[in-house]
This record gives C-alpha cells, structure tokens and sequence, in this order.
C-alpha cells in the first residue's frame, strides 16, 4: 500500500514538472509574438501621433504639465519618486520633438518588424519616457503597450511578418525561423498576463449593478467625450441594450475559458475581433480596443498558421 502511494506521487511530481516545462519552455516557432507585435506596433504608432501636430503642449514648459506642476503632481518636491522618462531632462522644443519622432520613428519599425530587440527596446523607453511624463493623461492602454513590449523583447518577435525576414529572403539566406524555448516563453508571459486583464475588467464589472441590470452598454453609448458614432438612437431598445451588456460579459469570460483550447482556439480569435471592433464603436477607446485584439493574437500557434503558409509556399510566394 505505502509502495503504491510513493508511487503514485513520484508519477504526479514527475508528471506534474513535464507539463510544466512544456507550458513555459517547449520550443515554439514565432508565429504568435510575431503578429502581436505587427498590432502593437500600429497601437504604437498611433498612440504618438495623439500627441501631434504639437508635442509640445503636452511635454513644453508652456504646455499642459509643464516639469514644475509634474513635480508637485507627482510628489517629487515632498519624497523622492522616481519615474524614468527621457522627457522631464529638458524642456527644450529641439529636444522634445527630437524625442517624439524618435518615438513615432521606433513605433514603425516595431510595426514593421525592422531592427529587431533594438527597435523593441527603443520603443520601450520611449513609451515609458511618454507616460511618465504625463501621467495624469493615461488611460487603459498606456499599462498594456507598456507591458507588452518588455515581454516580446524576449522572443525572436521579428522571425515572421517582418521586414528583417523580408531582407534575409531577399540576400537569399532563407532560413526557417528557428523553435526556441524563448519563444514560447515570451508568449506564455504576454498571454498570461493579457487574460489577467480580461479577469480584471470582467470581475470588476461584476461589482456594479447596470451590469446585472443589463444597462452598462447604454452608459458605454451614451458618453459624449469619445463617442465615434452617435448611437442615441438606441435609447429605445431596451432589449438590445441588454443583449450587449451581457454579451460583453460573456465574450470576456469566453475567452479566458475557451482560449486555451485549441479546437475552439480560431473560434475565439475570430469572435474576439469582433467583439474588440464592437467595444471601439460603443466606447471610443480606440487604441484599448485595437491593442486588446492585435495582443490576443499572440495565441495564434504554428499548427494553425503553419498549413496555411506551406499552401502559399506552393504557389511560388515564400512566407515572410
């Protein structure tokens, strides 16, 4: 009996630490990291030309937060706080647009897939420099590019859909993008933490009653600050109204549970996309809207995309 207990958590431990090991490190071709960071990319780019034509209203001495009303703000003239950002070194005009073409310069060549870890990280410490500065003016996207970027740093994120590959191909040294433990790592980390943001924002509307009301779509609709598309016209249908509301909520749920299944996986990448392009219309959170579909793309694996790239291949295109 005792020997058949030993063995029987011998074989958990051991099963237990294999699957554990294939979750994390099991080597992964780029596929996933790839594509999120093309989206991530474009959310970038588009987040640094919010700051155009005028950079310096936002980072000047004469603008909205000038260095002596963010030191006060943040604290800094009582206790030492420190927020890294490359912003609050100068105030100079030549310096501050300097900074932000180099910002809009690094969110392309994200996009694009050029430079590597080199633009990643530039684009990091750009993005940071950004928000540090101006704090008071984040929202919901600003903690997902900013976390985003640090965990594809990791992986090979520019081996496919990218300029870098699109240079090798033509210099004709064609390699397959090489399976790596890197890979999977940094796409299990960007997951991981990509569904804790779908369990925060779906546990926290669970603490508000027009979302058991079924109302919380209509007050989405109803803002004036964001609004795309003036959806007022709306008021009327209650039971529409109430569809949406408990959609959202189950669309969110849905994709923290299914994801990871892999036979239901297209379903809720496909569904997601969706689901993304009806919150951006409703709630006018563009850059949230567009980043929380482009990094759920990081759950696209090699089996899915892999069929359909050999079938291209076929007909004398090679897959970049």
């Amino acid at each position: 009996m005792l020997d058949q207990v030993n063995n029987y958590w011998l074989r958990f431990v051991e099963e237990s630490g294999a699957a554990w090991n294939r979750f994390w490190f099991a080597p992964s071709r780029p596929v996933g990291i790839s594509l999120a960071r093309a989206g991530l990319g474009f959310a970038l780019f588009l987040y640094w030309c919010s700051f155009l034509p005028d950079p310096l209203l936002w980072f000047g001495g004469e603008g909205l937060l000038p260095i002596r009303s963010w030191t006060i703000g943040s604290g800094s003239n009582v206790e030492t706080v420190y927020r890294f950002s490359l912003f609050l070194l100068s105030e100079n005009p030549v310096y501050l647009w300097l900074l932000t073409l180099i910002g809009i310069g690094s969110s392309i060549a994200v996009m694009v897939g050029f430079g590597g870890r080199i633009s990643l990280a530039t684009a990091w410490i750009m993005t940071l420099s950004a928000v540090h500065r101006v704090p008071m003016f984040t929202g919901l996207a600003e903690p997902l590019m900013t976390m985003a970027l640090p965990y594809l740093l990791i992986g090979n994120a520019s081996g496919r859909f990218s300029v870098d590959r699109w240079l090798r191909i033509r210099s004709g040294h064609v390699v397959p993008p090489e399976a790596t433990s890197l890979n999977t790592l940094s796409a299990r980390l960007l997951q991981l933490h990509l569904l804790f943001f779908y369990l925060v924002m779906a546990t926290t509307q669970m603490r508000f009653a027009t979302w058991w009301d079924g109302l919380a779509a209509w007050t989405m609709m109803a803002g004036t600050e964001r609004d795309l598309i003036d959806l007022s016209f709306l008021a009327p249908f209650t039971f529409l109204i109430n569809a949406l509301t408990y959609g959202i909520v189950i669309g969110e749920w849905a994709f923290i549970v299914l994801v990871w299944n892999r036979l239901a996986r297209p379903l809720v990448i496909a569904g997601s996309a969706c689901f993304w392009a009806l919150m951006l219309i409703m709630s006018g959170m563009v850059e949230f809207s567009i980043l929380m579909f482009v990094l759920g793309l990081v759950f696209v694996d090699e089996e899915f995309w892999e069929p359909m790239s050999a079938r291209r291949s076929t007909h004398g295109s090679p897959a970049i």
